[in-house]
């Protein structure tokens, strides 16, 4: 009789890095120069359905996978990078506003009101608030998360977001939809795969020799020469250019890696998906129909 055990761990991501140096001979021939035609790819929402077709109810319309309809040109980063706070760094809550703002902001360029005054910056506050409760929301004035993350109004209310979010929290094995592999490990790399295959961009906690106990966000899955790789958002690494797969896990031998821009590769000690992603992801679906409803009944798309 197979037995299902549910352990549930208790995480203190600190987010630091030690000094102790990994090298790695068996990896140095891999090939780590990525090829021109799998760069990340951007992805635009559809315009609307043929007007030949019968107009159908909305909740039929938004009745789909809406992470797959998510932009991301790879301005998508927080403009600060990981910072300590009370001697913990907050890798935890500065990967989870990544992924919050990137699922369920939209960024409109267009003239906005002066975020000088107190009137206008309480309109943001609230619009941040909305996109910390799981609800979507529209920020004019900005074409894309880096540059409204780096505003000097906006950098510091983004921070006490970060800093006000626990490394202490509760949390169970995240669900593998085919556990293949005897590693638990192979398992969730795999599971990842699938995941950002579904458009999500799955939060990933680990532990590495010189990591340390660091949380990521993974977003792309595509190809070094012959190694498969998964990008990350990696909360202590920040750049003036569209991101690129400059960090990322890599499989070799049936052991995660993890390779961050100019540093050796990271044998991963642990490399978990964890339940609280999966009640997360969820909530975003929910929140991105509940955008679809409101979005496509203004456009007449459906009735």
């Amino acid at each position: 009789m197979q037995k299902i055990i549910l352990l549930f761990i208790l995480l203190l991501v600190s987010c630091k890095e030690n000094d102790l140096k990994f090298v790695s001979e068996s990896l140095q021939n891999i090939d780590h120069t990525l090829e021109t035609d799998r760069s990340t790819p951007t992805r635009s929402r559809p315009t609307g359905e043929n007007p030949s077709q019968e107009v159908m109810s909305c909740k039929k319309f938004c009745k789909k996978n809406h992470f797959l309809e998510l932009e991301d040109d790879g301005f998508y980063y927080l403009g600060f990078t990981n910072f300590g706070y009370r001697g913990i760094g907050r890798c935890r809550g500065h990967a989870l506003l990544t992924q919050k703002m990137t699922i369920l902001a939209r960024f409109n360029d267009e003239p906005s009101c002066d975020l000088e005054t107190p009137e206008c910056l309480d309109e943001f506050k609230d619009g941040i608030k909305k996109i910390t409760s799981f609800q979507t929301h529209t920020f004019k004035g900005f074409k894309n998360l880096l540059e409204f993350s780096s505003h000097p109004k906006i950098l510091p209310l983004l921070r006490n977001i970060v800093a006000g979010t626990s490394n202490r929290y509760k949390a169970g094995p995240g669900y593998i939809k085919n556990p293949e592999f005897e590693s638990e490990q192979l398992n969730t790399f795999y599971e990842i795969k699938r995941r950002i295959s579904l458009g999500q961009l799955p939060y990933v906690g680990v532990l590495g020799t010189l990591t340390g106990a660091h949380a990521l966000v993974t977003y792309h899955d595509t190809y070094l020469g012959d190694q498969n790789i998964l990008c990350a958002k990696d909360p202590n690494f920040r750049s003036t250019h569209a991101q690129n797969c400059e960090n990322y896990f890599f499989e070799h031998e049936g052991e995660i890696y993890f390779q961050r821009l100019g540093r050796d590769p990271d044998k991963m000690l642990r490399f978990n998906l964890t339940n609280d992603e999966d009640s997360r992801v969820k909530r975003y679906q929910t929140a991105l129909s509940k955008r679809c409803l409101e979005d496509s009944r203004q456009a007449t798309l459906c009735k």
